[in-house]
C-alpha cells in the first residue's frame, strides 16, 4: 500500500483539483491522509465534501491541527497515521496525472535500492518545473547546471517508511525549506538512492503559502535551513574546510537581493539566519551526532552526485551581468 500525505494551509483554490487528481488515478490501494495546518479558509470543509463526492470515504483521512505547526512537523504528523510501505508526501497545490502513482510505485518496486523517489514535476502551463534538485558542495541551489540531482523536490517526495523511520523522518527544527534536501541527504548516507520517475508526471503551482518568489521571510528559512543541513550531514573535515565559503555564499546572496530588491530586508534575514544557527548550535550538534553516528558513506560518494565547484556564485554574477545589461557570458 501507498499512503499519501497531503499537506495543505490555507489552499481551498487547491483542495479540488488535488483530492480530483488522486481520485482519477489508475491505482487504488492507497490511502490520502490529510493534514491542515490551521487553515483559516474553508479548506477542511472542502477536503469533506469531496472526500463524500469524490467517493474516498473509505481511504481518506482528516487531521486538523489547532495551530501551524510547520510544514516538517506536520508532515511527521501524518507519518504517523500512516499504513502503507511507501510515503508520498505531496504539497496541496498540485495535480497529478492519472498514472502517476503507479508510476511511481512500479519505479520503487523495480529499484528497492533507491528509497527516495520524485515525480516529473511540471509548471501549470505545462514547462518543466524540476526532475530532481541539484546542489553545489556549498550546499547552492541556484545555476545553470543540470546533469546533477541530488536531491528530490518536498512537493512530491516518496520514501520508503522503512527509510524514513530510520532517517528520523522531516527535522522538525527547521520548520521548513530544505528539508528535501536533508531527507535525500540523510538517506544517501545510509546507502539509498534518489530517483526521479519521469514518466510520473504531475503540475506544481508552486510557493502559494509563502508569497513572491524570494520575498526575505523565504530567504530567511531557506538559508538558515541551509546552514543546519550543512552542519548535520558532513563530515567534521568537510565541516571546517567549507563552512566560511557556505557563509559568504549566503552573505552574497542576501547582500545582491538587496541591491536587486532596493530593500535591507535581505541582509537582515541574512544575519538573522546566521544568529539562528549559533542559538540552536548545541541541538545541531546533537543531531549532528545521530546523523554521523549511523552513516554507510563517505563524503567522497555523495559528492559524486553534486556539482563540484561553486555554482552560486557562478550563477549569481551571470545574473548581474544580466542586471547591467551585459550578456556576455565570457
Amino acid at each position: 500500500m501507498l499512503s499519501v500525505i497531503v499537506l495543505n494551509y490555507n489552499g481551498e483554490r487547491f483542495v479540488e483539483g488535488c483530492l480530483s487528481s488522486l481520485a482519477r488515478q489508475t491505482i487504488s490501494n492507497f490511502e490520502i491522509i490529510f493534514v491542515d495546518n490551521a487553515s483559516q479558509d474553508r479548506s477542511v470543509a472542502l477536503a469533506e465534501q469531496l472526500q463524500r463526492g469524490l467517493g474516498l470515504r473509505d481511504r481518506m483521512r482528516i487531521v486538523q491541527n489547532s495551530t501551524n505547526i510547520g510544514f516538517c512537523r506536520a508532515n511527521n504528523e501524518g507519518a504517523r497515521y500512516a499504513r502503507g510501505k511507501y510515503l508520498l508526501f505531496l504539497n496541496i497545490d498540485t495535480k497529478l496525472e492519472e498514472e502517476c502513482l503507479e508510476n511511481l510505485v512500479k519505479r520503487a518496486e523495480a529499484a528497492p535500492g533507491t528509497a527516495v523517489w520524485q515525480g516529473k514535476i511540471l509548471n501549470y502551463d505545462g514547462s518543466l518545473r524540476t526532475d530532481g534538485n541539484p546542489i553545489d558542495i556549498y550546499l547552492g541551489s541556484i545555476g545553470p547546471r543540470r546533469e546533477q540531482k541530488f536531491s528530490a523536490s518536498g512537493a512530491c517526495l516518496m520514501i520508503s517508511k522503512e527509510v524514513f523511520e530510520r532517517t528520523g523522518g522531516f527535522d522538525e527544527v527547521m520548520v521548513a525549506y530544505n528539508e528535501d534536501l536533508d531527507l535525500s541527504w540523510r538517506a544517501r548516507l545510509l546507502g539509498y538512492g534518489v530517483g526521479c520517475a519521469e514518466e510520473a508526471v504531475l503540475y506544481h503551482y508552486a510557493s502559494f503559502a509563502w508569497g513572491k518568489s524570494f520575498s526575505p521571510a523565504k530567504f530567511y528559512f531557506q538559508e538558515r535551513s541551509r546552514l543546519r543541513v550543512f552542519l548535520k550531514n558532513y563530515s567534521l573535515g568537510r565541516v571546517l574546510k567549507r563552512l566560511p565559503i557556505v557563509l559568504l555564499s549566503i552573505g552574497i546572496k542576501g547582500t545582491y537581493l538587496s541591491i536587486l530588491k532596493k530593500d535591507l530586508s535581505y541582509i537582515l534575514a541574512t544575519l538573522n539566519a546566521y544568529w539562528w544557527n549559533l542559538h540552536k548550535l548545541g541541538d545541531t550538534l546533537r543531531a549532528r551526532k545521530l546523523v554521523q553516528s549511523s552513516r554507510k558513506v563517505s563524503d567522497r560518494e555523495i559528492e559524486k552526485h553534486m556539482i563540484p565547484y561553486w555554482n552560486e556564485v557562478y550563477a549569481l554574477k551571470k545574473a548581474w551581468r544580466a542586471l547591467k545589461g551585459d550578456v556576455d557570458d565570457a
